[in-house]
């Protein structure tokens, strides 16, 4: 690139912005080599599945089953509608909305 042309620059850790200071080859070539050593530091992870999961408490613990139980109602909503027909509530038609 020739000087004093744009380029790409890291600006911080997590951002990329456009610069329209010359550009600086040797710095952008060695923040790229650190975010290299990065990607190469978290490839030598081992991500094989063998890393237990961390469960808070001992480690016998036994986890409830998930089921989805609705509450009963005190009183039923046919009870509490001034019109119930078919399971739905019996609105009445307002004139000034139609």
């Amino acid at each position: 690139m020739s000087r004093g042309t744009t380029c790409f620059a890291l600006r911080s850790s997590r951002s990329w912005t456009w610069t329209k200071k010359p550009c600086a080859l040797p710095e952008l070539a060695e923040q790229m080599s650190r975010i290299l050593d990065y990607v190469a530091q978290l490839s030598a992870v081992p991500a094989n599945g063998t890393v237990k999961v961390f469960v808070p408490g001992p480690d016998a613990i036994r986890f409830r089953a998930d089921e989805v139980n609705p509450a009963p109602l005190a009183v039923g909503p046919e009870e509490l509608a001034p019109a119930f027909k078919e399971g739905f509530f019996v609105v009445p038609k307002l004139g000034q909305f139609e």
